[in-house]
């Protein structure tokens, strides 16, 4: 079940997100429940949770497109040598890239710090503000056609796993930012 599916239920995802939760260990119930980054999120140990960036060049177009459309939406983006790989800041609205990544790494970057744009005010905690934006930037390379990043982007919540029931309820803001960043949707008249 994909996020962004206008013929899902509107409770299907957050009972799928349920249902992994409160099945605990019991992952085999999962199967056909949860969306796949969920599942494969929930199979892998803290211990070996991380974000390890794509190398290469093939989503190069789908980089410039997501660029281009958050620039005429008024988004400065801009390499600078960070510690971590992105960083988002509303106030300003700004996207700070971590320079030297290669084209599909700043792609799954740009994604993932986008959606930050959309999370709404009350994810205060900020593992429940990047799973949120990761269940975005999945979506979003699923779109373009980086399917490899379904496993990527499993690594990388399986760090903030303990944040899925915060955000269960969410799925409709989810959908609403792909669709807007992926120009499915017209960008809104001011950034959220």
């Amino acid at each position: 079940m994909s996020f962004v599916r206008d013929d899902d239920p509107p409770v299907a995802v957050s009972v799928a997100l349920a249902i992994a939760i409160t099945c605990g260990g019991a992952i085999a119930c999962l199967t056909g429940c949860a969306p796949t980054v969920v599942r494969r999120s929930l199979q892998i140990p803290h211990f070996e949770s991380g974000y390890e960036p794509t190398a290469g060049d093939e989503m190069g177009s789908a980089y410039l497109q997501l660029h281009d459309r958050l620039t005429q939406w008024g988004i400065a983006i801009h390499e600078q040598p960070l510690r971590q790989f992105g960083l988002a800041d509303l106030r300003r609205g700004v996207i700070l890239i971590r320079e030297g990544l290669p084209i599909n790494a700043r792609f799954e970057v740009l994604a993932h710090e986008a959606a930050h744009l959309f999370q709404p005010p009350a994810l205060e905690d900020s593992s429940t503000a990047q799973v949120f934006a990761e269940l975005v930037a999945v979506e979003i390379a699923k779109f373009y056609g980086h399917d490899g990043y379904v496993d990527i982007s499993a690594r990388y919540l399986a760090m903030h796993k303990h944040a899925f029931a915060s955000v269960k309820y969410l799925e409709r803001d989810v959908a609403y930012a792909v669709k807007v960043l992926t120009g499915q949707r017209p960008l809104p008249r001011r950034v959220p």
